[in-house]
C-alpha cells in the first residue's frame, strides 16, 4: 500500500507551502478552511437566539437533583449537553446567546478537525482535505451545526472519530481515553449507542479483544444502568415494518443532500434527495463492491463504521419512523459523518493525480457552493424565529398584570410541543435574564413577527365581547382611523356606521378606530358583525377575535398592562352599527 504523503490540491501554489513539512501544510490547509468556516457561521447565526427545545431546558430543567440530569429528553440521556447548557445558565445567562453559536460552532470544527486527521492517516492530505471540506460546509446539517442544544450529536460522532484514532494508537492511556469518549457520547445522544455498537464490532473482532474489551463493556454497561432506571422508549411495533424503507432512504437521502442535491434543506421535500440519492446509492454499492473484490474482501475497520451506520439507522427508524423524514438534517449530520468515514475506508491508499484531480476539485467546490447557500437558508430561518421568540417574550412580559402564571403562550416558537407557561418563563428571567426584545423595538419588528405578537397580546388579554351592564359612564367617541364602504357620523360618544348596501366589490364594509382606555359599547341593527383587534401590526387578523348578532349589544374593553401601545378595532358589518365610547 502506498504511504501517505500529500497529495498537494493546488499544484505548487503557494510556493512558500512547498518548504514546510506535509504533515504541517497539510494542517495549515485545513486550519484556514476550519477558521474561515467558523467565521462564515458565526456571523449567520447573529440575531439567532433559544428556539424551539431549548425552552424545554430552560423552564423545567431547574434545580439540580439527579433526575435533572437524568431524566430523559426526547428518549435520549442528555447528561452531557444539559450539565453544559446549565453552566452556561448560571455563568453568561440567557440573555446573550453569542457563548452558546460559539461552542457549538467550534464543536463542528472540531469534529471536521478528527474526520481529517483521521482521513490523512488513510488517503493522503488533498483526499482528506476534500472530505474533511464536504463535512464542514453541510449545509443541509445545519440543525446540527448552528442549533446550539445540539452539540450532542457532535459529541457522539467526534467521541467516535476519536475513539477510532486513539485504538489506531493502541496503549493503555490511549484505550482509556478510547473508553472515555464513548461514555461521553452514549451520555450525550443515543447516536452514542450505534458509535458503541462500531466500536464493540472493532474490539471484540481483534486479536487482543479480552484485553480490550472493558474499552466498550464499561459505557455500555453504565448506559444500561441508567436506561433501567430512566429510559422511557420510543419505539413501535409497527416500525419494525417501516425501518427497512427508512434505512434505505437515510442512506439514498444523505447521499443526495450531502453532494447539495437535497433540495430546501428547512422545509425539506420528503421527495427531492431521493431523486438523486438512489441513483447515487445504487451507484455507490456497485463502486464499492468493485473495489472490495479488488482488494479481497472487508477488513474489520469497514466492518466496523459500517455497524455504525447501519445501527445508527435502525435504531432511528425503529422510534421515529413515520414521524419525521430519514435524512432530517440532525439525521443527515451524523449519516454524511459515517458515509464519508466509510468512503475513506474504501479509498484507503488512493492517489489522485492530473485531469482527476482537477474534475475532483471542481466538483467538491459546486458542492461547497451549493451547500454554503443551505447553511444561509438554515441561519435565515434561525434568525426569523429569533425575532418571533424574542418578539413574543417582549409580550410576556408586558402583559405580566393581566396573565396567570399558568398562562400558556401561544406564539412561541414550538408552542404547544414545548409548553412555554409564563410563570416558568418569568422565574427563569429572574434567575437567568431573558433575550426579549425591548418594548421600543417591537414597532420596528418585520410585520409578520408584529401579527404574531397581537396574537399573544389578544390571548393574554382574553379579548372578546362581554355583556353589557347597566350603568356605564359615556366617555368621548372613539377616534376613527378610517371608514370604508359606508358613512360613519360622530354625534356626542356615539360613532354610527352604516354600509353603503350590496355591492359587487368583494371587500366588506368596516370602521376602524382606536379603542378608548374604558373600552365601547357596540350596537348592531338589522344585521350582524364581526369584531377584530390589532396593536403593533399594520393589518387586522384574517380571523376576528368576536363576533355579534342581529341586534345585539356587547361591551369591548381590554385590561391595561405595561405596554403604551393603543388598541385599534375594526367592525364589519352586514347592517347599521352604533360604537359609543365609554368614560
Amino acid at each position: 500500500m502506498a504511504s501517505f504523503e500529500l497529495n498537494r490540491p493546488f499544484g505548487r501554489f503557494p510556493r512558500s507551502l512547498d518548504r514546510l513539512r506535509p504533515v504541517t501544510r497539510d494542517w495549515l490547509l485545513f486550519s484556514a478552511l476550519g477558521v474561515l468556516t467558523a467565521a462564515f457561521l458565526y456571523r449567520e447565526t447573529r440575531g439567532t437566539t433559544f428556539w424551539f427545545d431549548d425552552w424545554n431546558w430552560i423552564l423545567y430543567r431547574r434545580g439540580h437533583s439527579v433526575g435533572t440530569f437524568l431524566r430523559p429528553y426526547n428518549q435520549h440521556l442528555s447528561l452531557v449537553p444539559i450539565a453544559l447548557f446549565k453552566l452556561l445558565y448560571s455563568t453568561v445567562g440567557i440573555d446573550n446567546f453569542a457563548p452558546y453559536r460559539a461552542i457549538v460552532i467550534a464543536g463542528h470544527v472540531g469534529c471536521s478537525a478528527l474526520l481529517f486527521a483521521y482521513a490523512r492517516r488513510r488517503v493522503g492530505g488533498y483526499l482528506a482535505l476534500i472530505a474533511a471540506g464536504l463535512f464542514l460546509l453541510l449545509g443541509p446539517g445545519w440543525q446540527v451545526s448552528l442549533w446550539p442544544i445540539n452539540i450532542a450529536w457532535i459529541v457522539a460522532v467526534a467521541g467516535g472519530i476519536g475513539a477510532l484514532l486513539l485504538l489506531d494508537r493502541g496503549g493503555r492511556p490511549a484505550e482509556a481515553a478510547a473508553c472515555v469518549l464513548m461514555a461521553l457520547g452514549l451520555a450525550g445522544t443515543t447516536v452514542g449507542l450505534a458509535i458503541a455498537a462500531g466500536l464493540l464490532v472493532e474490539v471484540l473482532g481483534g486479536r487482543d479483544r479480552r484485553r480490550r474489551a472493558w474499552i466498550v463493556l464499561i459505557p455500555l454497561v453504565l448506559y444500561a444502568v441508567w436506561a433501567i432506571a430512566y429510559e422511557t422508549s420510543g419505539f413501535h411495533r409497527h416500525n419494525i415494518v417501516l425501518t427497512p424503507p427508512w434505512l434505505v432512504e437515510s442512506a439514498a437521502g444523505s447521499l443526495g443532500s450531502m453532494l447539495g442535491l437535497g433540495g430546501d434543506p428547512v422545509f425539506q421535500s420528503p421527495t427531492t434527495p431521493l431523486i438523486y440519492g438512489v441513483p447515487l446509492l445504487v451507484a455507490a454499492v456497485a463502486a464499492a463492491g468493485w473495489r472490495l473484490l479488488r482488494l479481497g474482501g472487508p477488513w474489520l475497520r469497514l466492518v466496523s463504521l459500517t455497524t455504525m451506520a447501519l445501527a445508527f439507522w435502525t435504531l432511528t427508524g425503529l422510534t421515529r419512523a413515520g414521524v419525521g423524514l430519514a435524512f432530517g438534517s440532525r439525521y443527515l449530520y451524523v449519516s454524511a459523518a459515517l458515509i464519508l468515514l466509510i468512503t475513506v475506508e474504501l479509498m484507503r491508499g488512493t492517489r489522485v493525480h492530473g485531469g482527476a484531480k482537477i474534475v475532483l476539485t471542481i466538483v467538491a467546490a459546486a458542492v461547497v457552493v451549493s451547500n454554503l447557500g443551505a447553511f444561509r437558508d438554515g441561519a435565515r430561518f434561525l434568525r426569523d424565529q429569533a425575532r418571533l421568540t424574542t418578539s413574543d417574550l417582549e409580550a410576556l412580559d408586558l402583559s405580566r398584570p393581566v396573565i396567570s402564571p399558568g398562562y400558556m403562550a401561544t406564539r412561541l416558537p414550538g408552542s404547544p410541543l414545548v409548553p412555554a407557561r409564563a410563570g416558568a418563563y418569568f422565574s427563569a428571567e429572574k434567575a437567568y435574564g431573558t433575550p426579549a426584545v425591548s418594548a421600543l423595538a417591537l414597532p420596528a419588528q418585520p410585520e409578520f413577527v408584529r401579527e404574531a405578537v397581537d396574537s399573544e397580546f389578544a390571548s393574554a388579554h382574553r379579548v372578546g365581547l362581554a355583556a353589557v351592564s347597566p350603568g356605564l359612564a359615556r366617555g368621548l367617541a372613539p377616534r376613527t382611523d378610517a371608514a370604508s364602504g359606508g358613512t360613519a357620523r360622530t354625534s356626542g360618544s356615539c360613532t354610527t356606521f352604516t354600509p353603503a348596501g350590496f355591492s359587487s366589490s368583494s371587500a366588506p364594509a368596516t370602521l376602524d378606530f382606536k379603542l378608548p382606555a374604558a373600552g365601547v359599547v357596540l350596537k348592531t341593527s338589522g344585521g350582524a358583525a364581526t369584531v377584530s383587534v390589532r396593536r403593533y401590526a399594520d393589518a387586522f387578523p384574517a380571523t376576528p377575535q368576536a363576533r355579534m348578532g342581529d341586534s345585539a349589544a356587547a361591551l369591548l374593553r381590554i385590561s391595561p398592562d405595561l405596554s403604551r401601545q393603543p388598541w385599534h378595532v375594526r367592525v364589519s358589518p352586514s347592517a347599521r352599527v352604533i360604537v359609543c365610547g365609554l368614560g
